[in-house]
């Protein structure tokens, strides 16, 4: 994504340089989760979805790409943190 902005060559303003390699290493981590399934629990295909969406988002350079990616990582990182899904099934070995 270095050829859409060379912030991430290290290119320009420091500021500008730190937004843009902070965002792209919490987009890479979030194709991370994306790809192995997992944040605080398994995660959903929709919550898969939503991680690398969001990732993607985060990677390129941009305001507007940054909100959006951020936005869609929260709402995946909340549904993670706040829904239950039972993944434990009952022993059958336990005996009496």
């Amino acid at each position: 994504m270095f050829v859409y902005g060379p912030t991430l060559l290290l290119i320009g303003q420091p500021i500008d340089i730190v937004i843009s390699v902070v965002t792209a290493v919490i987009g890479i981590m979030g194709i991370a989760a994306a790809a192995e399934g997992w944040v605080f629990r398994h995660a959903l295909w929709y919550e898969r979805i939503l991680l690398f969406g969001g990732s993607i988002l985060l990677i390129q350079p941009g305001a507007m790409f940054d909100v959006l990616g951020v936005s869609a990582l929260l709402a995946a990182i909340l549904l993670q943190k706040f829904t239950f899904v039972n993944t434990k099934q009952p022993n059958e070995n336990i005996s009496v």
